[in-house]
């Protein structure tokens, strides 16, 4: 309302960063926030599987649908993270010397294991990377 239009959007894109990130990982796509798409569901099978998941589909919408608040968070939350690993990793091996492998030892350094966290999410406490 005071005209502060990018700060505005900046908080509708914060506001959504799980699932548009997720959706990005999936198929390779964001949501136009700015037209008022939010979300962009990813096709559950391609066009050359025959098969109906419809009954699969239903199946797991009820399983995430009987998980409890916290039960969700944590599981986004792990979602999340194994999303960011990968992309962590695929870079990381994307912008290495290939020729210098051989003989180099790569560390990468994660944060200590928190305790509050569940043991999925501290896997990658730390990563070290030995070829």
């Amino acid at each position: 309302q005071a005209g502060h239009q990018e700060l505005a959007e900046r908080l509708v894109e914060i506001q959504y960063e799980l699932t548009d990130r997720l959706t990005f990982y999936l198929c390779g796509r964001r949501p136009d926030h700015r037209n008022g798409q939010h979300f962009i569901i990813p096709k559950m099978a391609d066009r050359n599987n025959s098969l109906d998941l419809s009954d699969f589909a239903k199946a797991a919408k009820k399983k995430l649908q009987s998980l409890s608040n916290h039960q969700f968070e944590e599981l986004a939350m792990d979602v999340y993270d194994e999303v960011d690993r990968r992309e962590t990793d695929a870079v990381l091996l994307a912008t290495q010397n290939h020729s210098t492998l051989v003989t180099d030892t790569t560390v990468v350094p994660f944060l200590p294991v928190n305790p509050e966290y569940s043991s999925t999410r501290n896997q990658a406490s730390y990563l070290h990377i030995e070829t």
